[in-house]
């Protein structure tokens, strides 16, 4: 086994009774050789103050975001220029890592030196780690992972790759001005870029997300957060044209634009300016059939102006949607949070949950 340090790069804001839990989980890794960088994204002075009571300033160290945009993806880039490992691993505040989730990629990324990055399962949990049976999502590998991305259906999670650093500096880490599909748009371009990697689909889950009853942040109504989804259609959409990928991509992110409507016509209908924003920016850069224009003008504008009072008129609209818009605009249902976790891995992960 090599010596090589795994650096794990934590952003947190205001959850240090969270954190806590996720770092006496990387405490009990059975690899003694990482470090871990937490970047604070403003949290108050008490927080501030409660976090660096739990560094020890040589193997978890506690910086604080004090320049660029807030945000998940601001602080993960910092975290990465202190780390000092050459393999990095993202891990968010509330998450908890398997005893043997170091050791298992450590293992995989020496036996793949040719890999920027290597992708491994990871679960959901709600309350302790193993009180779930399900995926974040399932690493199929019959079906092409970029166009999973491209179509809403990310295979992977934040943190489910071990990376090279080599590999995340080269497509320049985290895009900062997005904090909603942040991980989406990173494994994108990694995979535009041809960056070579490998699946461990058929490992154990060795890191767990939670899902709590709580609202999470990037799920809000906030400007912010519409801002930066938008921003996310945009630059998802150069991403694709720098790579010359137009003719292969153009109906996926016509889809991704779709869906986007979809979500501020039906989450968010009091914002007609972001619609708005969102109908304009796909009708300049898709360049979209005139019928396929027309109509979803009207689709927005009846759905901002119908939906919260009466439905029956937007689901006929829906039905007129299905047959004038291409089929790719309506994928099938994905695996998304829905992904069972295979029999032969249920008994090591029940095993993590505390007894009496």
């Amino acid at each position: 086994m090599s010596n090589e340090l795994i650096s794990i790069v934590i952003p947190h804001f205001e959850r240090v009774d969270l954190i806590k839990i996720t770092i006496d989980s990387i405490k009990s890794q059975t690899d003694p050789n990482w470090e871990l960088i937490i970047v604070d994204d403003g949290s108050n002075q008490q927080t501030l103050k409660a976090l660096h009571d739990l560094s020890d300033r040589s193997r978890i160290r506690v910086f604080q975001r004090t320049d660029g945009d807030k945000g998940p993806s601001r602080c993960r880039n910092l975290g990465v220029k202190q780390a000092r490992g050459e393999w990095i691993m993202f891990v968010d505040s509330d998450d908890w890592m398997a005893p043997w989730c170091l050791e298992q990629r450590r293992a995989a990324m020496e036996s793949n030196p040719d890999a920027g990055f290597i992708v491994f399962p990871v679960a959901l949990f709600q309350n302790v780690p193993g009180d779930q049976d399900v995926l974040w999502n399932e690493l199929d590998s019959s079906r092409d992972d970029l166009t999973r991305f491209l179509s809403s259906d990310s295979p992977w999670h934040t943190s489910s790759p071990l990376w090279r650093r080599s590999a995340f500096t080269s497509i320049h880490g985290f895009n900062e001005r997005v904090f909603y599909g942040d991980d989406s748009d990173l494994h994108m371009r990694a995979l535009l870029e041809g960056i070579p990697y490998r699946k461990e689909a058929d490992a154990t889950p060795d890191h767990f997300v939670r899902r709590a009853d709580d609202d999470r942040v990037t799920n809000k109504r906030t400007n912010p957060i519409l801002a930066s989804r938008l921003v996310r259609l945009e630059q998802g959409w150069q991403a694709i044209r720098e790579y010359k990928q137009t003719d292969r991509f153009t109906t996926a992110w016509n889809a991704q634009y779709f869906i986007e409507l979809e979500y501020l016509i039906f989450k968010n209908t009091a914002n007609w300016t972001a619609i708005e924003q969102a109908l304009s920016g796909w009708k300049s850069n898709m360049n979209p059939p005139i019928l396929w224009s027309a109509f979803m003008s009207c689709y927005c504008r009846l759905g901002h102006k119908t939906w919260q009072q009466t439905r029956l008129p937007m689901r006929v609209a829906q039905r007129l949607a299905k047959l004038i818009l291409p089929k790719t605009f309506f994928p099938p249902p994905s695996l998304f949070e829905k992904a069972p976790i295979a029999p032969k891995h249920r008994q090591r992960l029940h095993a993590l949950q505390p007894t009496g």
